[in-house]
Parts: structure tokens; C-alpha cells; sequence
């Protein structure tokens, strides 16, 4: 948000703008991607057993498609509506994530 907001605001267009800031994210996503590869490998070759790699794929796909969406979705409410609007989306998915984070 921060990235796409400064760069709105020294002129740069809304889509090259958000382009940008979904392009920065990227080498972090690599971090953590190399993070939990290194964590699984850590167990040991013969200690990983068949259930925590599924947990693993399954999470990595599932983080994965959620990611995806979530991109599209604020791709298109960004550029067709604006920031005000995404700042209700924002605010619903922090309040669904706090609500989660009390039941677990």
C-alpha cells in the first residue's frame, strides 16, 4: 500500500503503480518460500515423513491461490474504485483476521 500510495502520489499511473508494488513483494515472498524449504529440510531427509510434506503442499497451494486472489481482488478494486474503497476491504480482513486469531 505504502509503495503504491507515494508512487500515485509523484504522478506515476494507477496500474504502473500497483505493478510496482506487487513487483516488490516478490523477492520477500522468495525469502520466506526459501525459509520454510530450509525449516522442512532441517527435520532430516529420513526424519520428514509423508504427512508434514502434504501439510506442507497443501499450505504452500492454498497460500498460494489465496495470494492470487486477493492480488486480483485488490488489483480491481484499486483501479476501478479508488483507495476508499479498499480501505473498507482492508479493515474487514483485518477484523476477520483478529476475530480468527481469538477463536484459535
Amino acid at each position: 500500500g505504502a509503495v503504491h500510495s507515494v508512487a500515485v502520489m509523484r504522478g506515476a499511473d494507477q496500474q504502473y503503480a500497483l505493478n510496482w508494488a506487487y513487483l516488490l513483494s516478490v523477492p520477500a515472498l522468495i525469502i520466506l518460500l526459501l525459509f520454510d524449504f530450509l525449516r522442512l529440510v532441517s527435520y532430516g531427509v529420513g526424519m520428514v515423513s509423508f504427512a508434514i510434506f502434504v501439510g506442507y503442499l497443501l499450505s504452500a497451494i492454498a497460500a498460494f491461490v489465496g495470494g492470487y486472489l486477493s492480488i486480483i481482488f485488490a488489483r480491481r478494486l484499486i483501479i476501478r474504485a479508488g483507495f476508499s474503497r479498499l480501505a473498507y476491504y482492508s479493515w474487514g480482513v483485518a477484523l476477520f483476521s483478529f476475530i480468527i486469531y481469538l477463536i484459535a
